[in-house]
């Protein structure tokens, strides 16, 4: 009946329970989940990857919904669903898993997509004010905390952490940059 009442309720539950970054979540609603799910052809249910350091898979699903808490948009979604891909295919232990260093993911968005989405590469691009560099970075942080476990202080040992592990996503500035593209050093 009150919905800033329960928004409030599902934020703190959500804290209590180490399921948010300390931002405030949008709920994910069945309504704003398909609207997510929208930004893909892939089946829900698809599995994206699993992390075999914590046992836990990662379905389309599961990205949309905390793509949904992220405040993300549907065209998003084929960014997010590639940043989890890559992670995954690299088969390495990745030291965010465990590590009591600051490590957090870093995404780095090159070609025609980044413009589209306006992922902003350059003044300020790790900074606020670009709305997809935020929320990609944030559904990718917050998947790491509810879909793969990576919950502060227990399956997230980080000691200090960075204030970055909650959104660290930005395009490539093939156009300024002195060195080759970012891809054609991974081999694409």
């Amino acid at each position: 009946k009150d919905y800033q009442d329960a928004l409030n309720r599902m934020n703190t539950a959500f804290l209590s329970k180490f399921m948010s970054d300390g931002f405030p979540l949008l709920p994910p609603t069945r309504e704003k989940v398909e609207w997510m799910l929208s930004g893909t052809s892939l089946p829900p249910d698809e599995l994206i990857g699993c992390y075999a350091d914590l046992f836990r898979p990662v379905t389309v699903m599961n990205i949309a919904i905390n793509a949904v808490m992220a405040g993300a948009r549907p065209e998003y979604m084929p960014v997010i669903i590639g940043a989890f891909k890559a992670i995954n295919r690299s088969q390495a232990q990745h030291p965010m898993f465990g590590s009591t260093s600051a490590y957090a993911p870093m995404t780095v968005v090159n070609g025609p997509i980044a413009k589209e989405l306006s992922i902003n590469c350059g003044v300020g691009l790790m900074g606020p004010g670009w709305q997809a560099n935020a929320c990609i970075g944030r559904a990718i942080s917050l998947v790491f905390t509810n879909g793969v476990g990576q919950i502060p202080g227990t399956e997230g040992p980080s000691i200090q952490a960075i204030p970055n592990r909650d959104s660290w996503c930005f395009a490539e500035n093939e156009a300024m940059s002195p060195w080759q593209p970012l891809h054609v050093d991974r081999g694409f």
